[in-house]
């Protein structure tokens, strides 16, 4: 699927109503989440580097963005994961004064990164 065609499905659905998929695994390190990018896209470059260590760019997310991250899980929608963020955040007693817009922004920089998509997208013919 091309820029074009993504673009139309994004700009037809709002923030809210869209559901995103993890593209790539994670790790925990002392309770927040590590996301594990590959460094090479071919076989032939990870034959060249064997040690797991060099193979990933690992891209540390602070509390907030951990929380996110773990309640992706392709069922639910952003507006759910925003509404589940302010929960855990208002038990571990942090502000949540503007979470749902850190978490639909959130959202959208993992998917200009390439670290989510959203099932719209995939059900469309990626």
């Amino acid at each position: 699927m091309n820029f074009f065609q993504r673009r139309k499905i994004l700009r037809s659905t709002s923030v809210d109503d869209l559901v995103p998929v993890r593209v790539h695994g994670h790790t925990l390190v002392d309770g927040r989440v590590v996301i594990l990018s590959p460094k090479f896209k071919s076989k032939w470059m990870h034959n060249l580097f064997p040690s797991t260590a060099a193979m990933f760019y690992r891209i540390k997310l602070d509390e907030l963005g951990s929380i996110s991250w773990e309640c992706i899980s392709g069922e639910k929608t952003v507006n759910e994961i925003s509404l589940e963020v302010q929960n855990v955040m208002k038990e571990r007693g942090i502000d949540t004064a503007d979470a749902e817009k850190r978490v639909s922004k959130f959202m959208s920089l993992l998917y200009d990164w390439r670290y989510i998509t959203f099932r719209q997208i995939l059900a469309s013919g990626n």
